[in-house]
């Protein structure tokens, strides 16, 4: 369990701070307050949007430490490749809930703070994003 915790946590350090930065980058881009509504919000979603792919990654990157430090397994897939962790990671954060993967023992744990810390920083993003397009 600590090793889980210990890979969750990295992870979460790590997408905070990709998220922070990024964030950051879009309020401080003067290109992009001086852009009109449309082309803001289109750029915005965009420059979220691949942010969030590259969280998802990170926390496939954390699965697949989990399954090489033998916490547990990705359950539903016989012959699993890491495009196949990759979807269930970016599935998971969404907290979609869909998918033929299982995590089973520890894995669960750090799937679990995935889908957590997902759920929060997609939530952040939509408060910023919110927040952006009413300050015009």
């Amino acid at each position: 369990m600590f090793t889980a915790l210990t890979i969750g946590l990295a992870a979460v350090v790590c997408t905070a701070l990709i998220h922070y930065v990024t964030m950051t980058a879009i309020v401080e881009s003067g290109s992009l307050s001086r852009a009109s509504r449309l082309p803001r919000f289109v750029l915005m979603i965009l420059a979220i949007s691949i942010t969030h792919l590259v969280e998802a990654a990170v926390w496939a990157l954390a699965l697949g430490l989990g399954l090489r430090a033998g916490l547990g397994a990705l359950r539903g897939i016989e012959n699993l490749t890491a495009s196949d962790v990759l979807g269930f990671s970016l599935v998971n954060f969404a907290t979609l809930g869909l998918g033929v993967l299982t995590p089973t023992e520890d894995l669960k744990f750090v799937a679990a703070m995935g889908a957590l810390n997902g759920f929060l920083l997609i939530t952040c993003s939509a408060s910023f994003l919110h927040r952006a397009i009413s300050e015009r």
